[in-house]
């Protein structure tokens, strides 16, 4: 169909949908009740991430900022609420599916640092009905058997987060780069009831 075509077929299905009785007017009601509404969402979730960093600025780097300048680590305000800088420790390795290049990186450097024993190496093979006593088997033959195991190797977040604290605590280094670490304070506030 060309290009005019269409813009004529476009132009009398809304003309149809406007003029329209019944419930073709009222489908081009909820169908424009739909844009506004799908609109409206993506606002304010625009919103609510300009305020989240927003927060994560006077979080983690204003009000530490200006406790440090102060000498301060923590205070309470005349409300009765508790403001009180931490200093926070984040790592992540990168993900297989889309940097597994990094990922072997970062696996390496922790074998090579006396951290391998933080990481899971997990294989999985599926077995379909019927098939427990080749499951039995398998755990003995593994791909003698004809199957391929699916594998799967991972670090628990907490004991990477956990292992690179105790490094940094004791001035060993970490490579920022190949965990997408971050270092840094982070207020936390307590409300008082």
């Amino acid at each position: 169909m060309s290009n005019e075509l269409e813009k004529l077929w476009e132009k009398d299905q809304s003309k149809l949908l406007q003029e329209g009785g019944g419930d073709l007017k009222d489908l081009n009601t909820l169908c424009q009740k739909l844009k506004t509404i799908e609109d409206r969402i993506s606002q304010k979730e625009e919103e609510l991430d300009n305020l989240k960093a927003e927060m994560k600025k006077v979080s983690y780097e204003e009000i530490p900022d200006l406790l440090a300048e102060k000498g301060l680590e923590k205070l309470t305000l005349a409300d009765g609420t508790k403001v009180e800088v931490k200093k926070v420790i984040n790592a992540y390795l990168p993900k297989e599916d889309k940097n597994p290049e990094d990922r072997e990186k970062a696996l390496k450097w922790l074998r090579n640092n006396g951290l391998g024993d933080i990481i899971k190496n997990n294989i999985t093979v599926s077995f379909g009905r019927g098939e427990d006593n080749k499951a039995v088997e398998y755990a003995s033959l593994a791909q003698n058997s004809g199957y391929m195991p699916s594998q799967k190797v991972d670090v628990n977040n907490r004991q990477l987060v956990a292992a690179f604290r105790e490094r940094l605590e004791n001035g060993l280094e970490v490579p920022p780069e190949l965990f997408k670490l971050f270092v840094g304070n982070q207020t936390k506030i307590k409300r008082s009831s």
